[in-house]
C-alpha cells in the first residue's frame, strides 16, 4: 500500500503518500469527477493509484522527471540561438520536486515544482495510466 490515510472532502478522497525516492509527502487527490455515495466507489481507482505509485518507485518516476525537463528546456530555449545542453536538462531534472499526484480515471497529474528554474510555478504533467507523458504545462502557482 502506497497510499497514506484517505479522508473524504468534497467527493474527493485526499492524503498524502511518502515514497523511498520522494525528499518529502507528496499530496495525494483521488477523484471520479462525480458526487459519490459511498467511499466504496473509490475501490478501483485506489487500486489504480497504488499500482502507479509502484511503478513510480521502480523506475517510471525518474523517466517521466527525464522526460519533462527534456521538453521543458527545449520548449524554454525552442526560440533562441542557443542550443540546450545536456547540462541544461540534468539540471533541471535534478531541480524537479514532486509536490502532488491527482488521479483520475483513465489519467493522473503529477504536480511538481522546480525553484530555481520556475521560480512561483507549478509543472503540471499529464501522464497516462502506463506512465506515458501526454501533456507537460507550466502555471503560476496559486498560494
Amino acid at each position: 500500500m502506497y497510499l497514506g490515510t484517505l479522508q473524504l472532502v468534497d467527493n474527493d478522497l485526499e492524503g498524502y503518500t511518502t515514497l523511498a525516492f520522494l525528499q518529502q509527502q507528496a499530496e495525494v487527490i483521488l477523484s471520479l469527477e462525480k458526487e459519490i455515495e459511498t467511499v466504496d466507489e473509490y475501490a478501483g481507482l485506489i487500486e489504480d493509484a497504488n499500482a502507479f505509485l509502484e511503478r513510480l518507485g521502480n523506475g517510471a518516476y525518474e523517466t517521466i522527471r527525464h522526460e519533462m525537463a527534456v521538453e521543458l528546456t527545449e520548449s524554454a530555449y525552442g526560440q533562441g540561438d542557443y542550443t540546450p545542453s545536456e547540462a541544461d536538462v540534468s539540471d533541471l531534472e535534478k531541480e524537479l520536486i514532486l509536490d502532488a499526484v491527482h488521479f483520475y480515471q483513465g489519467s493522473t497529474v503529477l504536480i511538481f515544482h522546480a525553484p530555481e528554474n520556475y521560480p512561483d510555478m507549478q509543472i503540471c504533467c499529464q501522464v497516462d495510466d502506463e506512465g506515458n507523458i501526454e501533456d507537460v504545462s507550466v502555471y503560476q502557482h496559486n498560494s
